[in-house]
């Protein structure tokens, strides 16, 4: 699953939350929410607060984070989501 997994961070001003190899990433971007796959074009938008939901590829259950207002930026099969607040659901 190499190929298709890539790096995510997201990253508060206090702490790293998350930081692992995920298949595929939904966040809310400004105009609206925005799915991310391995090997994604160059990125950079905002964010708005909502829900960022990630699927790995050895869960059966996604895993939601909520975040506040931020940027999520993809490059070289990375992405990295710099928030002002970051909550994992359990």
């Amino acid at each position: 699953m190499d190929g298709q997994e890539f790096l995510l961070e997201i990253i508060t001003p206090q702490r790293v939350v998350y930081s692992q190899k995920v298949l595929s990433v939904t966040a809310p971007g400004k105009d609206g929410y925005l799915g991310i796959l391995a090997n994604h074009a160059p990125l950079l938008t905002s964010l708005k607060p909502g829900k960022i939901e990630i699927k790995k590829a050895d869960d059966l259950i996604a895993t939601t984070i909520n975040v506040q207002q931020g940027f999520l930026e993809t490059s070289n099969n990375k992405v990295d989501i710099l928030v002002d607040d970051a909550e994992i659901e359990e």
